[in-house]
């Protein structure tokens, strides 16, 4: 039993070294949703819906009338702002910085598409050491908690027990700010829906639903401005036995692609034409994991058309692809 085991060792390790193709996994990167100009280094990050004193009572009426949460919105604006901050510094390709002085006037309902004076933009951005400034615009929340509280009120007066859900929107907006070129380079309005679940049958909309949906707000936010990534596959060729192929071969294990694309140039003028096609091929692979789709295609391309190399035929589609899709 012995013996015959290690025939089938010695036979599979026969087999894959006679492999003539060898799997690479990389990274490829998308290009962020929002992209900074290169003159940012730094954003200031501010919290323009405070509220003007002659708009208060407004605001009052509407939060009654729409439900909002106790202070919801004032501390929800603050959680996003700094939720923002913190994953730029975290995640993203410049720092962010939350100024002492960040709190300043806005207004209630409607988006506010008035921009800020860029002398104040400047003066902020100065003061604070950052080439942008981004400012929350708008934080407000409705919910249906009003209408819940006078049905859950009937229905406990019938003997109703339990708990109930609240519906909730928050409608936000960012403006990102560039005081080099004084020019709005961001600008988002939009909502998010959210539901709070399990809450007791005469409770409000809680604040910690509105801090907790603001702090994703914040991040979601400062996610746009990240490169993604994620994980490809390859198959690239290792054979034949020729001297400069091995060596293209061995330097693209350590990761040297430019010494590998050397060598693999070398053997694309063989005059063995499966040599050359795999070199080509090589050398596609080399570009696309250097970020050159361009010279990835064209080598592709040549070593299917004019020699016929087998992988080289779906990986054309695959760089084609790639390249309409911008990424």
């Amino acid at each position: 039993m012995k013996f015959f085991r290690s025939i089938i060792i010695l036979s599979s390790l026969f087999f894959f070294s006679q492999c003539k193709t060898v799997d690479l996994r990389f990274k490829l990167y998308n290009q962020p949703l929002v992209k900074l100009p290169q003159n940012v280094k730094q954003i200031a990050v501010v919290n323009r819906t405070i509220l003007d004193s002659t708009k208060k009572d407004k605001n009052i009426v509407e939060a009654v009338l729409s439900g909002e949460a106790i202070l919801g919105d004032k501390l929800g604006a603050e959680d996003c702002i700094f939720s923002f901050t913190r994953y730029i510094n975290n995640y993203g390709p410049v720092t962010a910085i939350v100024p002492d002085a960040h709190k300043l006037r806005g207004g209630i309902g409607f988006f506010n598409t008035d921009p800020l004076d860029w002398k104040l933009v400047s003066k902020i951005c100065r003061e604070n050491k950052s080439d942008a400034l981004m400012a929350l615009e708008k934080f407000d929340t409705n919910s249906d908690a009003a209408i819940n509280a006078m049905v859950t009120g009937a229905n406990i007066l019938n003997g109703g027990t339990g708990t109930k859900d609240i519906r909730y929107n928050i409608v936000y907006g960012f403006i990102l700010y560039d005081t080099l070129t004084r020019s709005i380079i961001y600008y988002n309005d939009q909502s998010i829906n959210e539901v709070a679940r399990g809450l007791p049958m005469l409770s409000p909309l809680p604040t910690s639903a509105v801090k907790n949906t603001a702090i994703f707000i914040g991040e979601r936010e400062a996610g746009k401005f990240n490169s993604t990534w994620y994980w490809v596959h390859r198959e690239y060729y290792k054979k034949p036995k020729d001297p400069d192929f091995s060596i293209g071969y061995r330097r693209a294990v350590v990761n040297d692609w430019d010494g590998a694309i050397d060598m693999w140039l070398k053997c694309a003028q063989s005059s063995s034409r499966k040599t050359a096609g795999r070199a080509c091929y090589n050398i596609a692979i080399a570009y696309e994991v250097k970020g050159n789709l361009q010279e990835a295609f064209k080598w592709a391309q040549k070593s299917y058309s004019d020699y016929g190399t087998k992988l080289a035929k779906n990986y054309v589609y695959v760089l084609q692809r790639r390249i309409n899709n911008g990424n």
